[in-house]
C-alpha cells in the first residue's frame, strides 16, 4: 500500500524488462485486456501460479504486483541474488557489498541502474517519486546515496533472530530442486545469514552519510503491530505531509495485520547457527533498537 498520488513503484515485469517501449506495451495491453473482460490477465495468473506458486508462504509473487528492484541488479550480475539458483554464494564473499567494488564497477552499475528508474520513471511517473524497497540495497547504499544524495532512506529493521533465518530460507527456496543433496546446516545456506549480518554492520557505517532529515528508523515489529502509528512517525521523521486519505487505508491495514499468521516458520537451530553468535556479532544492533537476546 502506497501514497498512489506521490509515490510509482517498479512491478516485476518492469523489473525483468526495463524498457519504455516494453512498459508502454504493458499499459496498452493491460488497457485492451480490461476492456474484453480480462483473458491475458487469467492466463497470467496461470503461469504465475506455476512459476512462482512455490513462492506464496515466503514472498508471493506476481508479474503486477509491486516489487524489490533487484531484477535490474540481477540482469547486470551484479547482485547475490544472481545465486538464488546458483547455489555458490559461500565462494565468492569479496563481491557481496558492492559499495566495497572497485570505482569503475561501481559506476557502471549505477549509470545502469539510473538509466533504468529514468526510463521506469519517464513511462510511469511523470511528477512522482521513485519508492524503492529493497533488502539488497544494504549493500550498496553509499553508491545509492552517491548517486541520489537527497535520497531518503527508511530502514526497517527486524530481530536478527528472525531475520537472518528468513533471509536463508527465502533466497535458498530453490535449493532443494536444483541440490537436493546440500543440507540445512551447509555452507552454501549459511553464507546468506552472513550476508545478512554483513548487510546489518555496513549499514551500521552507512548511517553517518545520511542527513537526519532523510532518514527514519523504525523496528519491524512495531511496524507490523501499528502501521498506522508507525507510518505516521516515518512521515514525520522525513517532513513529509501524510494525506487524510491515506488514514483511512492504513486503519484497514492494522486490522488485516491483527488477523495475519505467517505459515512459514524456521529457525536459527535448524541452519547451524546460534543465538550466542549472532548476538555477538550483531550486538550493537541489539543495543541499538532494544533487541531481546
Amino acid at each position: 500500500m502506497t501514497n498512489d498520488d506521490r509515490f510509482v513503484y517498479i512491478k516485476l515485469a518492469h523489473s525483468i524488462f526495463p524498457a519504455v517501449s516494453f512498459i508502454k506495451l504493458y499499459q496498452l495491453f493491460s488497457f485492451i485486456d480490461r476492456k474484453i473482460g480480462g483473458p491475458i490477465k487469467w492466463l497470467i495468473k496461470k503461469i504465475e501460479k506455476l512459476f512462482f506458486g512455490g513462492w506464496d508462504d515466503i514472498h508471493p509473487l506476481s508479474f503486477n504486483k509491486a516489487e524489490e528492484d533487484e531484477a535490474v541488479y540481477e540482469l547486470a550480475l551484479v547482485s547475490p541474488a544472481v545465486f538464488l539458483v546458483f547455489p555458490f554464494l559461500h565462494l565468492v564473499k569479496e563481491s557481496w557489498l558492492l559499495d566495497n567494488e572497485n570505482e569503475k564497477v561501481k559506476r557502471n552499475t549505477m549509470n545502469y541502474y539510473e538509466n533504468c528508474v529514468r526510463r521506469f520513471m519517464y513511462a510511469c511517473g511523470e511528477n512522482k517519486t521513485y519508492l524503492a524497497k529493497n533488502v539488497m540495497s544494504s549493500g550498496r547504499i553509499n553508491c545509492l546515496l552517491n548517486r541520489f544524495p537527497d535520497a531518503k532512506v527508511i530502514y526497517v529493521a527486524r530481530h536478527p533472530y528472525e531475520a537472518l533465518p528468513s533471509f536463508i530460507s527465502m533466497f535458498s527456496a530453490m535449493y532443494p530442486a536444483i541440490s537436493p543433496r546440500i543440507k540445512a546446516s551447509d555452507d552454501a545456506m549459511q553464507a546468506w545469514a552472513l550476508l545478512g549480518i554483513a548487510f546489518y554492520k555496513h549499514l551500521k557505517e552507512a548511517r553517518n552519510n545520511i542527513s537526519e532529515n532523510n532518514l527514519a528508523e523504525i523496528k519491524y515489529d512495531e511496524l507490523i503491530a501499528a502501521p498506522s502509528e508507525s507510518i505516521e512517525k516515518i512521515y514525520s521523521q522525513l517532513q513529509l505531509v501524510i494525506p487524510s486519505a491515506m488514514k483511512e487505508k492504513l486503519a484497514k491495514l492494522e486490522l488485516r495485520n491483527k488477523n495475519y499468521k505467517s505459515k512459514h516458520v524456521y529457525s536459527l537451530e535448524q541452519y547451524g547457527l546460534s543465538k550466542d553468535y549472532i548476538y555477538r556479532e550483531l550486538k550493537f544492533l541489539f543495543d541499538q533498537f532494544d533487541f531481546k537476546q
